[in-house]
C-alpha cells in the first residue's frame, strides 16, 4: 500500500494540502466578469489528486 500511496503523490500536481485561498482563489473567478459566459460546471480544488 505504501508504494500505491507514493506514486499517487509523485502523480498529484501540488506537493501542499489546499488552503481556504485556493478556493477563494476560484470562487473570486466565478464571480467576475471574466466567468460570464461559463454555466453549470463544478470545479475540482484538489490540487490534482483526483486523477481520471
Amino acid at each position: 500500500m505504501a508504494g500505491l500511496l507514493g506514486l499517487t503523490r509523485s502523480l498529484a500536481g501540488a506537493s501542499r494540502r489546499g488552503r481556504p485561498e485556493d478556493v477563494a482563489a476560484l470562487l473570486a473567478f466565478l464571480v467576475g466578469h471574466s466567468a460570464s459566459f461559463i454555466t453549470g460546471q463544478s470545479g475540482h480544488i484538489d490540487g490534482c489528486w483526483l486523477l481520471h
